[in-house]
């Protein structure tokens, strides 16, 4: 498998760069958090402003349809579901 072949410092300069390189290319939205290919925010986005509506702490985000379903336990004690739109981010309820 191994041919003996030996690079210089200059190939492996360049193959370094090439490498680092593709590690700075965007990943597209769809590619991160949850896996659901939408154009949409992710579920870590939108326990984040379901979070920040509230002032609770996220127990759970569950897709729904065209929506994530965050499940908060607010400061006082009760346990509530907010409703994010997947496409645009906004709290429907």
């Amino acid at each position: 498998m191994f041919s003996g072949k030996v690079i210089n410092g200059f190939q492996a300069l360049a193959a370094t760069v090439v490498l680092c390189g593709a590690l700075l290319l965007p990943v597209p939205a769809n590619a991160q958090g949850d896996g659901f290919a939408s154009r949409g925010i992710s579920s870590g986005q939108a326990a984040n402003i379901a979070r920040s509506a509230t002032g609770g702490k996220v127990l759970s985000v569950s897709p729904s349809g065209a929506y994530f379903r965050v499940r908060i336990l607010k400061n006082n004690g009760v346990v509530t579901n907010v409703l994010v739109a997947r496409e645009t981010g906004q709290i429907v309820r």
